[in-house]
Parts: C-alpha cells; sequence; structure tokens
C-alpha cells in the first residue's frame, strides 16, 4: 500500500469486491431447478467468492492507521483511528440490516446481489475527490 498509493489499494479491494460479487451472484442466473441438482457445483462459486472477498478486506483494514498517519498530528491519530475502525464496522453493520430489509422471500436474493454489484461499482468508479 506504501508503493502503490492508497487510492490504489482500495480501488484493487474494491474491483475484487465486484469480481466476488459477480461471482457470487452467477448461480442466481440459472434456473433454480438447475442449481438444486447440481447444488455442490453451484457452492464453489460461493466459496471462492467469500475467498475473495475475505482477500479483498486486507487491503482495507490497514486503511484507517495509514489515513490517521498521513493527514492526522500526532496527537489525534488515535481518535482519528479509532473513528475510521468504527466507521467501518458501521458499515459492516448496514450490510447486515440490509439483508433482511431487501430479501424477504428466497426469490429476492438475486435482488440483494445486484444491489452489493451496483453499490461496488458506484464506491470503484467515484472520481478522486480534489485535495
Amino acid at each position: 500500500m506504501l508503493h502503490a498509493g492508497l487510492r490504489t489499494a482500495v480501488g484493487l479491494s474494491c474491483t475484487i469486491c465486484f469480481l466476488a460479487s459477480v461471482l457470487r451472484s452467477i448461480p442466481c442466473w440459472f434456473s433454480p431447478t438447475s442449481v438444486a441438482k447440481d447444488h455442490d457445483g453451484f457452492m464453489w462459486f460461493i466459496y471462492v467468492a467469500q475467498f475473495m472477498n475475505a482477500a479483498a478486506a486486507q487491503l482495507t483494514q490497514a486503511a484507517p492507521s495509514l489515513i490517521s498517519q498521513i493527514w492526522f498530528p500526532t496527537e489525534q491519530r488515535a481518535l482519528a483511528t479509532g473513528i475510521a475502525r468504527q466507521s467501518n464496522s458501521c458499515g459492516r453493520a448496514v450490510g447486515f440490516f440490509l439483508g433482511p430489509a431487501i430479501v424477504k422471500i428466497a426469490s429476492d436474493l438475486p435482488t440483494l446481489l445486484y444491489v452489493e454489484i451496483g453499490t461496488i461499482c458506484f464506491i470503484n468508479l467515484t472520481p478522486d475527490p480534489q485535495s
């Protein structure tokens, strides 16, 4: 992250999450009967997508410390890092509330996956703000 830059690392993390979301949604493109027949075959999409999500998280977990180190003076770093870390946890909490809010029955699951893909695309394609 120090050599490529924070924006590049977070962009790479978003790209990996995007690919994992697409991979996770592939079983939704098939009929439910074909998924039921080849349940184990389609589960590999879920396993690989979850592995990709876990790998992408490593890039974003180091970002709060790096941001506070670069942008804040020494006496404010602990507070800045704490707020950034809690923001990350709050984002995960939103995800836990969003799932049940969108998915009422099993056929609503593709909608949740497409919302996730759209959110990741929005985050990844947002232009770099001018400092």
